[in-house]
């Protein structure tokens, strides 16, 4: 009597209905079958991919599938930076989104001017662009136009200055441009420009309509 050893998933023979040797088929899902061997459904590989030539595939990022560590489908881990997730999407850190912000349910969220990030076209971290007016950005801190700054002043070498009084901007508290309020007694307003108080003009009078006179 012949004695045949019932097939097993580790005897070195492609048999039982397996993909390729000892892997797929009914060895699913102990072992799959690597990059490069023989497969029927996608299942029977270990990436996941059985490709159109029935061998198995490796993962990439535009296979539709979570795979090879993605935070999400194609999206995040090692598909960062070329493909990160967008708001919505599972992530795992922060660089895994679009948007730079993986919030506390791991999921990318939308960027906002206190969320600690240099991100949406702001100036400087959280003031200036999308969140002017409501934060502008301090005196040293980075601007590309004016309207970011708090100051009203983006200098050439595009930090927000101080306001002056020879800065040719009606500010800090100033009666007119660059004179009078705190500009006095250094730089006092001329007659026919605009005042609060007497002090405010070169000639001591202030009128009712608020002039210097």
């Amino acid at each position: 009597i012949l004695y045949f050893p019932a097939p097993t998933c580790n005897d070195g023979l492609l048999n039982q209905g397996e993909a390729d040797t000892d892997c797929g088929g009914p060895c699913t899902p102990i072992r799959t079958c690597d990059i490069g061997q023989h497969c029927n459904v996608s299942t029977d590989c270990t990436s996941g991919i059985c490709n159109s030539t029935n061998q198995c595939d490796a993962p990439t990022c535009n296979d539709g599938l979570l795979n090879q560590g993605e935070a999400d489908t194609d999206c995040g881990g090692p598909c960062t930076p070329i493909r990160t997730c967008d708001i919505g999407q599972h992530c795992n850190v922060s660089t895994d989104c679009t948007s730079g912000i993986c919030n506390s349910t791991n999921q990318c969220d939308v960027p906002t001017c206190n969320d600690g990030l240099l991100n949406q076209g702001e100036a400087d971290t959280d003031c200036g662009g999308p969140c002017t007016p409501i934060r502008t950005c301090d005196i040293g801190q980075h601007c590309n136009v004016s309207t970011d700054c708090t100051s009203g002043i983006c200098n050439n070498t595009n930090q927000c200055d101080a306001p002056a009084c020879n800065d040719g901007l009606l500010n800090q508290g100033e009666a007119d441009t660059d004179c009078g309020g705190p500009c006095t007694p250094i730089r006092t307003c001329d007659i026919g420009q605009h005042c609060n108080v007497s002090t405010d003009c070169t000639s001591g009078v202030c009128n009712e309509t608020n002039q210097c006179d």
